[in-house]
This record gives structure tokens, sequence and C-alpha cells, in this order.
């Protein structure tokens, strides 16, 4: 699938789904959940949000957040998040463009891993 190509050589930890908790977002559960899973302090967590309560929920839990929106989240409030873009970009479609603070891209109009974790 895109899904297993775009995520290729990312190990992933802990996968969380909205119905493995009590508490819907806003509310900051599923983040809690995980930050306790994974023993990690919310300073040392970025998420990629894409809506008005995912990025309200990661905030109350005390992390960073990097909002991208899409055609149903476009008008959302994102303004809690630490950055917004367009989208993360692709090298040969669409380019990130930054809507609050920005980043230094090692691929102009493309948000790697990397980069992130080089802000974070």
């Amino acid at each position: 699938t895109i899904a297993k190509q775009v995520l290729a050589g990312i190990k992933f930890e802990l996968v969380l789904a909205g119905d493995m908790v009590a508490e819907k977002k806003p509310h900051p559960e599923i983040y809690q959940r995980a930050l306790k899973h994974l023993n990690i302090k919310p300073t040392e967590c970025l998420v990629i949000e894409d809506s008005n309560i995912g990025v309200r929920a990661a905030k109350a839990a005390g992390c960073y957040v990097l909002a991208t929106y899409n055609d149903f989240t476009r008008h959302e409030d994102l303004s809690q998040a630490d950055f917004i873009v367009s989208c993360l970009g692709d090298k040969d479609g669409e380019q990130a463009q930054f809507v609050k603070h920005s980043i230094d891209l090692s691929t102009p109009g493309v948000i790697t891993f990397a980069d992130l974790v080089n802000v974070f």
C-alpha cells in the first residue's frame, strides 16, 4: 500500500486508535497513554495533527504539534499548533507551505523526518 511505502524504514513503537481510549479528542487521553507507554516526557514528543480537536488534545497533553490541514479542516483554528503547514510536501508533487513559523528544510517544499528531528 501507499502508506507502507511512505512509512518504510520508520519503526513504530506503538499504534493507538480512538477505540482504545475512554475519552475522545479533544481530551488528551490518547496522547497521555502514548507518553506513558513510551515512557517519554511531553516535551520529547512531536504530534502531527490535521484538525482543531487533535491539536487541542496534543497541546493539552503538553506535546509539540505540527499541524497540516486538509479540505475538511482547512478553515479550522489550528493556531495552538507550534507549526502549521499546508501539507508535508512531495518532491514531485504538492510543496509544503508554512502558515505559522517555518523550518529549514533539507529538500525545499518537503518536510522530512530528519528535518523534524533537527527542530525538535
